[in-house]
């Protein structure tokens, strides 16, 4: 299976430190896969990072992305609204460099996921020509996906409004309310994300054969649900088998829910934030009499389950990461994605993912 990763920079800084790619490559090595990195661009940069010695094929796309700019100049315009320098259009035409650089069977998956052991040989085993676990972060790529995209971005590439108006009779029509399709108004409502899930519902291509379905969990809100639904939008809605809470286990470099491995674990912004609170407060309680009243537990856990005042960064959060910066409280930075991706995937996660420590506690079993 050819895998791939369209990544873009500016800074070798954040390369290392929020994309943690020196780290996801090693244990990508460790575990035998290899990954195209296919750049749009700051090519020389991830030139300079560890990742080719760790196997991954380090590919210079800006050429070919400098194309796709010049076509769809119709979608660059829709997304001028976007203020993270073109983060929108970038993900909108990663499928094409992703079907242009790969060959055979094709998995797209982003630059902050780890794959986990054995997740590509059950797509293998499964015979599924296509695999979308309710998010475009890991996607097995059809021909059938690509035609369907391709129709869609094109479309709205050329007559915006027709294809706004298009998205929306065929999501009303057929009740497609999958990252709210249905309920789009304007072309401000779109995004990569919503664009990619209509192209796979317009498709049917949602609909996995029971005959095909890998044996794999694949639920990228689960690490980090808020709350209600307990156990996350898509494992309420797939996996019935795990309605009555998850047993996670690590064990022969593979993380498990029940039975089933896991098919990546996807360390975005939000599982990021949570795992560092676990940590810090794992050692603050242990060790320092005036935190441990201050942090108590269950205020903590009150906020990840989102039963506190909630915004983009709230205050908790603040109080919490600038503790995990005080020297002469804490030893590490908690919140560093280098050191959670080397300890949670050598270790696994066992001290956080149960029903005793994690805030959420009916999302795991007894």
């Amino acid at each position: 299976m050819d895998i791939g990763v369209v990544v873009w920079a500016d800074d070798l800084k954040y390369i290392s430190a929020r994309l943690a790619i020196d780290n996801i490559a090693r244990v990508h090595h460790r575990r035998g896969f290899k990954i195209k990195l296919l750049c749009l661009h700051g090519y020389e940069l991830f030139k300079q990072t560890s990742a080719g010695r760790f196997g991954y094929e380090i590919i210079d796309c800006e050429p070919f992305f400098s194309d796709l700019e010049k076509k769809y100049v119709g979608i660059r315009r829709i997304f001028s609204h976007d203020t993270r320098g073109g983060f929108f259009f970038k993900n909108t035409m990663r499928w094409f460099v992703l079907n242009e650089f790969l060959t055979g069977k094709k998995l797209s998956v982003d630059g902050d996921i780890v794959i986990n052991s054995g997740a590509t040989d059950a797509l293998e085993r499964s015979r599924c020509d296509f695999y979308y676990p309710d998010s475009t972060c890991f996607v097995q790529i059809s021909d059938d996906f690509m035609n369907s995209y391709t129709s869609i971005v094109d479309l709205l590439n050329t007559d915006a409004v027709a294809g706004l108006e298009h998205i929306k009779a065929v999501s009303r029509k057929h009740d497609i309310r999958h990252w709210g399709l249905s309920s789009i108004n304007s072309t401000l409502d779109l995004d990569e994300e919503k664009i990619a899930a209509f192209a796979v519902h317009s498709a049917g291509l949602y609909r996995i054969p029971a005959g095909k379905r890998p044996e794999l969990a694949s639920p990228p809100f689960i690490a980090h649900a808020w709350g209600n639904p307990p156990l996350g939008r898509y494992l309420e809605s797939e996996f019935h088998r795990f309605r009555d809470g998850v047993r996670y286990s690590f064990s022969n470099d593979t993380h498990y829910f029940s039975e089933y491995p896991l098919a990546f674990m996807h360390y975005q912004e939000q599982l990021h934030y949570v795992i560092g609170c676990h940590r810090l407060l794992r050692e603050l309680t242990a060790h320092d009499d005036v935190y441990r009243n201050l942090l108590t537990k269950d205020k903590v856990y009150r906020f990840l389950n989102g039963e506190l005042p909630d915004t983009k960064y709230p205050a908790f959060i603040r109080l919490l990461h600038d503790v995990s910066h005080n020297p002469d409280r804490t030893k590490v930075n908690h919140w560093d994605m280098r050191d959670i991706i080397t300890e949670c995937e050598q270790y696994g996660m066992g001290l956080l993912f149960s029903r005793e420590r994690w805030h959420s506690p009916s999302m795991f079993a007894d």
